[in-house]
């Protein structure tokens, strides 16, 4: 978005920017909840009027004192190109909302001031005090409702057109990396997520903080590796279900698992300080179920004592064996150490040739061949088959498939990971049976 066009929505916490983002760019991006200080990292999207022009919701401006998650919104407010200035008009106008005028007006860019949640009680007044800011036309709207949405939009086209004439030109293509593969980064809170993120790109793109459950919302950040694009997810750290308090945690948690499911990969970031806990292991589980990539890191390794370095390397190997074909990555995100050797492992991955019907067929044979499938009342299995369903799983066909005892499927789904030469990648085999079509006229015509 470096040559786009940007638009930040800035204000007080709890004035509804998130849910007039959600509104202007269709469906539900932001994570929105009842109650201030919800938002904290800076989010992207394109308007859904005109995808040349990129909104980006910030965390909200406090009154007295800033908070720590203003940086993201002071870096926001300097690269913008128009500022949307929401206010409550539920509230009314307040000493400081004259403050934050002062403010805006040194920021020396263009303000649209727009006054939410024009449908609540006693609103009437508050979109009309907002004159009295200096800034000129009011927008009342309900972001809640749509209420006022045609109007702003066009104010927004408008400003940004009539000051950046060569705007229509921006984005005529997909921004860039937006066809880079989508790796979230997973775990447990205070894990170090966010701190991967801002190496990966160079800047501090998220808040980074020693509290646990900083990061409340998936953000998505395009950035470049040895000269590779992804897009790399931030999740929110995944707490055990008894410790998770808030409904707005329960709604966060929920978005992270639904971003691994649908990612191309996922690192699984560990704290090598604790080991490997519980918590571990069932978001493991949870990556090798979604079947994608799965890359383990452990972070913070510069923090752990060299005397207890080869006590952690052989836990995780007892209690990783259930996933053998993954291969733990020590790492420092703070300093940068051992991540390279990591995304070379994820370019591996996602350098991967598709699987092929006639390939997977072979090797079915093959791993026949040296060993067979064991008899069933006298009667050998036969596997006829297999060809891919999706990029990861394989689909065996044949008959009495549902008689294969479990260690000969293990031996089929070790044998085609380790022929194809698959690391880091959850590879599934499934077992289809065959039926004869014409068994029910064969019985037929023998009744006579």
């Amino acid at each position: 978005m470096d040559d786009g066009i940007i638009v930040a929505l800035v204000g007080q916490t709890n004035v509804g920017k998130s849910t007039l983002f959600n509104r202007l760019v269709g469906g539900r991006p932001a994570l929105i909840g009842d109650y201030a200080g919800l938002t904290r990292d800076r989010r992207y999207a394109p308007l859904r009027r005109c995808e040349s022009i990129w909104l980006v919701d910030t965390a909200g401006l406090s009154v007295s004192a800033p908070t720590a998650f203003e940086q993201q919104t002071q870096i926001a407010i300097d690269e913008s190109h128009l500022l949307l200035w929401i206010i409550d008009a539920s509230c009314g106008i307040q000493a400081h909302d004259y403050n934050l005028a002062q403010r805006m007006r040194r920021v020396n860019k263009p303000i649209l001031l727009v006054a939410n949640k024009m449908d609540t009680k006693g609103a009437t007044s508050g979109g009309a005090e907002g004159y009295a800011l200096g800034l000129g036309k009011v927008y009342e709207i309900s972001a809640q409702y749509g209420h006022g949405i045609s109007e702003l939009c066009t104010a927004i086209e408008n400003s940004v057109m009539s000051r950046t004439p060569h705007a229509h030109q921006a984005h005529l293509s997909p921004p860039h990396g937006q066809s880079a593969p989508q790796v979230a980064l997973f775990g447990r809170p205070n894990v170090g997520k966010s701190t991967f993120l801002n190496y990966m790109c160079g800047a501090p793109r998220m808040s980074v903080s020693d509290i646990p459950g900083t990061t409340r919302d998936s953000i998505a950040v395009d950035c470049h590796y040895n000269e590779r694009p992804y897009r790399l997810v931030d999740t929110a750290g995944v707490r055990r279900r008894a410790r998770s308090n808030g409904l707005a945690e329960k709604f966060s948690i929920s978005q992270t698992l639904h971003t691994v499911r649908h990612a191309e990969a996922a690192i699984v970031l560990l704290d090598g300080c604790e080991g490997i806990v519980e918590q571990d292991l069932r978001l493991l589980g949870e990556v090798v179920r979604a079947q994608c990539i799965l890359l383990i890191a452990v972070n913070k390794w510069d923090q752990v004592r060299a005397a207890d370095k080869a006590r952690v390397g052989r836990e995780l190997e007892r209690r990783l064996a259930f996933i053998d074909f993954i291969k733990p990555y020590m790492i420092s995100a703070q300093y940068g150490h051992g991540i390279k050797r990591l995304m070379d492992a994820l370019n591996t991955a996602l350098d991967a040739p598709p699987l092929k019907t006639a390939h997977l067929t072979r090797l079915l044979q093959q791993a026949v061949m040296q060993n067979p499938p064991p008899l069933v009342r006298g009667k050998r299995i036969q596997l006829r088959y297999a060809h891919p369903d999706g990029r990861w799983r394989v689909v065996v066909h044949g008959g009495q498939t549902d008689h294969l005892p479990q260690h000969y499927r293990r031996y089929l789904q070790n044998y085609f990971r380790q022929e194809l030469a698959l690391h880091n990648v959850p590879v599934r085999v499934e077992f289809k049976k065959t039926t004869n079509p014409y068994i029910s006229e064969n019985k037929r015509y023998d009744r006579g």
